[in-house]
Parts: C-alpha cells; sequence; structure tokens
C-alpha cells in the first residue's frame, strides 16, 4: 500500500501527522507492506489536491496491489476500511 501528502500543501507538518497515522493504522489492520519507494508525482499532485484549501490537511491512500493483495482487498474489505477509519481518528486525536 502508499500513502502520500499532497506537496502543495501549506500545512506540512499536519499534513505528515496525517500520513503517518494512515500509514500506521492501515498496516496494523491489514498486514501489508508499505511501498515508500514506489509513491509518484502522480500521487502527491494528484488533481484533486488542486481542488481543496491547501490548509487543508489531505492524504491519497493506494490501498494495496489487485494482483498481490486481492484477497484482503476483495474478500475482507473490513481490512482496509478499519485501518482508514482508525488511521483518520488517530490523527484527528493529534489535533485536539
Amino acid at each position: 500500500f502508499k500513502v502520500a501528502r499532497s506537496q502543495a500543501s501549506q500545512i506540512p507538518t499536519v499534513a505528515d501527522k496525517l500520513v503517518d497515522c494512515l500509514h500506521t493504522e492501515y498496516q496494523r489492520a491489514t498486514g501489508l507492506n508499505f511501498h515508500e519507494n514506489s509513491i509518484t508525482n502522480d500521487m502527491t499532485f494528484y488533481h484533486s489536491f488542486g481542488e481543496l484549501d491547501p490548509n487543508t490537511p489531505a492524504a491519497i491512500i493506494e490501498t494495496g496491489f489487485l494482483r498481490l493483495d486481492y484477497e484482503m482487498i476483495v474478500k475482507q474489505p473490513e481490512l482496509p476500511a478499519e485501518g482508514i477509519t482508525n488511521g483518520i481518528l488517530c490523527f484527528l486525536k493529534t489535533q485536539l
């Protein structure tokens, strides 16, 4: 799986915390490996980031690879959902 923030973020420290929480919690829930070396400009400059205020923390997550992670992604969708949910909750707790 991969997680990245917008390179255009005006609050990179906050956005990095969102990425860290998503990374940690997604890996914990799914057991998948993080593929940091395959994060591309297509992710960090994802077109939808341009629709957000640059002061909004944002991240993109690729939940796995269908060829490698099909069984989990398709047959156990509650695991990716749990990881993403817990990642967001983790982030929100850091903002209190």
